[in-house]
């Protein structure tokens, strides 16, 4: 055989491989496309007469919600979690389960009032108490006290002059509170 004739017979071969494999290849990606469907849900969240409207805030709910706004307690926002309520109060998120009767952490309402101190705690009913002190007076008092007298290291004979220590104020207690 010829080297033209080898060529030819493979050109006769390749061209309708060639043609065959574009048909198979054009039909299996014709075909309707479907697109997953998109739900604009900031649109159809709310009916058309409110969507201009200022969403309400919902009164305080829950066990605890004469006690909204005061120390001890707090009222749950949109976007909180109760692991996010325990970082900013300084308390164990499953304390304040606890404390709330919550059996799942996971649900927890806008507008509920939840406890945020440790049962028992004395918490001040208005929420304006932070530092609490206690006024040291200076009266010009003295402390007298008859001291036992210490065995003397001074030569017998030299006179010894006593110490006088000042009056020590008494400390301050301070209690924090925590928001």
């Amino acid at each position: 055989m010829n080297k033209t004739n080898v060529a030819n017979a493979l050109q006769k071969l390749t061209t309708p491989l060639l043609i065959l494999s574009l048909v198979v290849l054009s039909a299996c990606s014709s075909g309707p496309v479907r697109r997953a469907p998109v739900e604009n849900r900031a649109e159809s969240a709310l009916p058309p007469s409110s969507q201009n409207q200022v969403p309400q805030v919902k009164a305080p709910s829950g066990p605890y919600a004469a006690n909204a706004g005061q120390a001890g307690y707090y009222t749950v926002k949109p976007g909180d979690t109760l692991l996010q309520i325990g970082r900013n109060t300084g308390q164990n998120a499953r304390d304040i389960a606890q404390w709330n009767g919550i059996s799942n952490p996971n649900q927890i309402e806008v507008g509920q009032v939840l406890r945020v101190a440790p049962p028992g705690m004395n918490t001040p009913s208005s929420g304006s108490a932070g530092v609490i002190s206690t006024p040291v007076t200076s009266g010009g008092s003295t402390v007298s006290t008859n001291p036992v007298p210490a065995p003397s290291l001074a030569p017998a004979g030299a006179s010894t002059t006593p110490i006088v220590v000042p009056p020590v104020a008494p400390m301050q207690h301070l209690q924090r509170q925590t928001c």
